[in-house]
């Protein structure tokens, strides 16, 4: 059974702060994963999108997707949406926090991104 993505890992120093969320089938293998990693200014600085169904997709600020691929090679998205975009639409959709849904949809239509993540870490 799939669980709806949680925050599962938090991880603030001086220098950066990472967010985990993830999604569960069977209470053992994850489903969907989100790893948003921003400055100790709230500036994103990368992040990645995993789903079982399609692939990884890895997003850094400056220089946009980076990485972007199914696991099964041969596909190549749906005939009214690429790979990246039906990865994306994949995962976001079940993150927790509209807010933050918005904010890397935003980013990810571009390479550089200046938006301040509005998220209090204490």
């Amino acid at each position: 059974m799939k669980n709806e993505m949680q925050l599962v890992e938090l991880f603030n120093n001086t220098d950066y702060k990472s967010l985990t969320f993830a999604s569960f089938f069977d209470n053992d293998f994850i489903s969907k994963s989100a790893i948003i990693t921003i400055d100790s200014e709230n500036q994103l600085i990368d992040f990645s999108l995993t789903s079982e169904n399609h692939g990884v997709l890895r997003w850094v600020n400056g220089e946009g997707i980076i990485e972007c691929g199914s696991w099964d090679s041969m596909e190549e998205g749906s005939a009214s949406l690429p790979i990246d975009e039906l990865l994306a639409e994949d995962v976001l959709r079940d993150l927790p926090d509209e807010d933050l849904k918005v904010y890397l949809k935003r980013a990810l239509k571009t390479k550089t991104f200046t938006e301040v993540l509005d998220i209090d870490f204490d």
